[in-house]
């Protein structure tokens, strides 16, 4: 309960934090970067930033480190993603006071006595996709130039490969959608019922489409989810609610036999766009128009892209 309350703590503070600092793109209270110090993306905050979310940035992080002496902080989940590309992951223990933190406003509370270069990744009034906006507000304040803003995808070898593979029972002659009717960020004060009502609309067109195309479902989640979980999936061919990591997460996407995503709007979704595949994506509930027309203008797909590959089911 207290987590709770802090966390409308924190979110008070970041909305007066951006209002008292007028932040619409970046902000740095300083009137400049001092070149010599050492440049940490701070993403190490599961609370407000999730495993989607640190997808997002790893063009931010590319932006920076052909400037700066970048390093990377985030979720231990992540930092093989970020240790593969090539980057320095450091663990929050080792962040020293002359650093300078790059961070998303919405972490002003908890970084609120650091050196922090703020970066609004706020997406209700953008026009173009999320990542480009962010990039570009980072590029004109820092003077750099502008990168790719799709997120790095990893390649696996085929060794890899075949080992998840085996792993958990996928057939090279079969083809697979990874179903998933969970998320962790429902709006505060959205009701289980209006969830669960919203997690069965997928389920059930997740039936149907493996009925008319026979692809068989891979059902994901975490243990915790599917323990809370009293639904039955009949039509569900394999079961790995609990049994996978975020690294074999990738490699399950990154299979070529792996053909599509079924499932709201959150880090398979992302997953999925960076390996250049179809996804068919129910929005969360409990949000407003506005929310939603910008949701499936500018952040299902983040970043530019000559292909949009997601269709919503509505």
């Amino acid at each position: 309960m207290l987590e709770k309350y802090l966390t409308i703590l924190e979110k008070i503070y970041y909305k007066l934090f951006i209002r008292f600092n007028r932040i619409n793109k970046c902000f740095y209270k300083h009137k400049a970067i001092d070149k010599s110090k050492r440049v940490v993306l701070y993403l190490d905050y599961p609370k407000f930033i999730h495993l989607g979310d640190t997808l997002w940035c790893e063009p931010i992080a590319r932006l920076i480190a052909a400037d700066f002496n970048l390093a990377i902080c985030c979720s231990s989940q992540m930092e093989f993603y970020f240790r593969h590309l090539g980057y320095k992951v450091i663990d929050k223990s080792l962040i020293n006071q002359d650093d300078l933190l790059v961070a998303r406003t919405e972490l002003a509370y908890h970084l609120r006595d650091r050196d922090v270069l703020w970066i609004n990744f706020n997406y209700i009034k953008v026009s173009q996709p999320v990542i480009n906006v962010v990039l570009n507000n980072i590029a004109d304040y820092l003077g750099l130039n502008l990168n790719d803003a799709t997120p790095g995808a990893l390649n696996f070898s085929q060794t890899e490969k075949d080992a998840v593979a085996l792993k958990f029972g996928i057939v090279s002659g079969c083809n697979y959608a990874i179903f998933n009717n969970y998320i962790d960020s429902l709006k505060l004060g959205m009701s289980s019922a209006k969830f669960r009502k919203t997690a069965k609309i997928i389920w059930v067109f997740a039936e149907k489409y493996n009925q008319e195309t026979g692809v068989k479902l891979i059902h994901t989640g975490t243990g915790n989810e599917k323990n809370r979980d009293a639904a039955s999936y009949g039509n569900s061919d394999l079961d790995l609610r609990g049994k996978t990591s975020v690294e074999e997460s990738f490699i399950l996407a990154s299979l070529d036999n792996v053909v599509n995503y079924i499932g709201f709007d959150a880090f398979w979704l992302h997953l999925f766009n960076m390996y250049n595949k179809k996804s068919y994506v129910m929005l969360r509930p409990g949000f407003s128009k506005k929310w939603k027309k910008q949701v499936k203008n500018y952040v299902a797909t983040p970043y530019i892209t000559g292909e949009n590959k997601v269709t919503f089911i509505d």
